[in-house]
């Protein structure tokens, strides 16, 4: 008989994000003095902030001299005179979980954001596949951990129930068993349910502390004093939670910033922060099975520093991955060596970094026949690091083109662009009847005015001087690329030399200039 698989949630709740985002230094922070936090709509009601405003959170120092969020600003500084307050705005706060709902959506089909604090995902039928529940609470909290942000992961019946015990969890990764809510929901104080001040005031005024104690009360006389909201509250305690999520929808392009107060020039700093986004960076994408194939770094300077140097404070370095990335040990890679020989047109203040191009991730399919120590993943993180390193003007596919002019038939092509070129149509065969040209130089080698006639003396650059024996007529290009500034008017002859480097080369005259080049040469 088939059966359905229980509903299976996992909250991720995020206790001090309202403080990590006001220090702006994530789990490491320790502040010298208190901190305490207001939540405003916008950046400009930040600096609207009175006495009498409430704050939404306060940290750890502040936490053990009695402060507590609901606190008015003037009676928390009534306890601590040295308290600091900062804003946070909702659009920080959202894009805070936006990330952090990124990296969850590794682990299950549909993933929800929920404000303030809680970013759920639906495991339901989906735990199995990454070790189970344990496994999977786990390894959540450990990503999340990546990004900075101290976090409490709960896998229960619902939604709400699992945001409720992980609010009150104390163990980084919980899992209540199939069922098993409504006891473990209990022991939670009833400020923890949705109810407005004044009916949460009330019931702890009668007695009723707990939702245990909640629960033993008659069912009439809740619902006379819930009101409308009597149903839903009942209903959680019962440990039954049927609220839908709404599905996530990722960004297109994944980016990271990082600030601080004071100017930095030294490349080890700069690595270092580079480190952090890299990892922030690589955990979203992971999350969402993607890659990127560039990747874009600003560094905002000084402009106090710049306005003196008469430069644009930012400096800003875009590499083009040859093949799609994801790791953060291989996007650091292709980062790191453009950081470091980067020159600064003035002190950073901050550093943004953005993921573009975000394409699905190349998965490799296991196969026991291939060599486990070569690694699928190595040459496209060489050619990356190469390609950052030395330009992608200097890297790339040596790509046939079609083309009557012999030094055009080939070109350095970016690997992303002759991924998709079309294939070329077949060239005209360079020179005359006999044997094939072998080598064709880079760039032609003068051998001065005049044509070129047997007994003459002639050296180049890229030979040692050589004695023509025997000339002979190989081939004419007569206006060639005529639509052009440069149309081609040429003369090849073979040269057979008797001296010097030997072999026969391929020569032609400018019959424009009359000049002779030295083009290549034949077996």
């Amino acid at each position: 008989m088939f059966s359905m698989s229980p509903r299976r949630i996992a909250a991720v709740v995020l206790p001090r994000l309202l403080c990590e985002l006001a220090s702006g230094r994530g789990v490491a922070a320790r502040a010298t003095r208190g901190l305490g936090v207001v939540r405003v709509e916008l950046d400009v009601d930040a600096g609207k902030l009175t006495d009498r405003a409430v704050l939404d959170a306060v940290d750890e120092r502040a936490r053990r001299v009695g402060l507590r969020a609901g606190m008015t600003i003037a009676e928390a500084r009534a306890y601590l005179a040295a308290l600091e307050v900062r804003a946070v705005t909702q659009a920080q706060v959202r894009r805070a979980l936006e990330h952090v709902a990124e990296v969850a959506m590794a682990f299950g089909p549909t993933v929800s954001v929920g404000s303030p604090d809680v970013v759920w995902v639906d495991l339901t039928g989906a735990a199995h596949l990454a070790g189970g529940e344990e496994q999977v609470a786990r390894e959540l909290s450990e990503r999340v951990g990546q990004l900075d942000h101290v976090a409490r992961v709960v896998i229960s019946d619902g939604p709400r129930i699992a945001a409720m015990l992980g609010r009150h969890a104390v163990e980084p990764a919980t899992v209540i068993a199939p069922g098993q809510s409504s006891r473990k929901l209990h022991a939670l104080p009833v400020t923890s349910l949705p109810l407005d001040e004044e009916t949460s005031g009330w019931l702890i005024r009668v007695g009723v502390l707990t939702l245990g104690d909640l629960a033993k009360l008659p069912r009439a006389q809740l619902t006379s004093r819930l009101g409308e909201r009597a149903p839903e509250v009942l209903s959680l305690v019962a440990g039954h939670d049927p609220e839908p999520l709404t599905a996530y929808e990722p960004a297109l392009v994944v980016s990271e910033e990082a600030t601080w107060e004071e100017p930095v020039e030294l490349q080890a700093s700069l690595v270092f922060v580079l480190q952090r986004l890299v990892s922030r960076i690589a955990a979203r994408l992971e999350g969402r099975g993607e890659a990127t194939r560039a990747l874009e770094l600003v560094l905002r300077g000084d402009k106090g520093i710049a306005r003196l140097r008469g430069v644009e404070p930012d400096t800003r370095l875009r590499v083009e991955l040859p093949a799609p990335l994801s790791h953060a040990d291989d996007l650091l890679r292709a980062l790191r060596a453009r950081l470091e020989s980067a020159e600064l047109v003035a002190p950073a203040l901050s550093m943004q970094l953005e993921a573009q191009l975000v394409t699905r991730a190349p998965r490799v399919q296991l196969d026991l026949s291939r060599d486990v120590h070569a690694s699928p993943d190595a040459l496209p993180v060489l050619l990356a690091e190469l390609s950052a390193e030395i330009g992608p003007d200097r890297f790339g596919v040596l790509a046939i083109r079609s083309s009557y002019r012999p030094e055009a038939r080939s070109a350095l092509v970016p690997l992303a662009a002759h991924a998709s070129q079309r294939r070329s149509l077949p060239n005209p065969p360079c020179g005359g009847a006999g044997a094939s040209l072998t080598r064709l130089l880079p760039l032609p080698q003068s051998l001065g005015s005049g044509r070129v006639a047997p007994g003459h003396l002639v050296a180049c650059p890229a030979a040692s001087a050589f004695e023509v024996a025997r000339v002979q007529f190989d081939v004419r290009l007569d206006g060639v690329e005529w639509w052009t500034r440069t149309p081609v008017d040429r003369d090849y002859v073979r040269a057979w030399m008797t001296s010097g480097s030997g072999g026969t080369g391929w020569i032609y005259t400018d019959r424009s200039t009359g000049e002779s080049w030295l083009h290549g040469w034949f077996v």
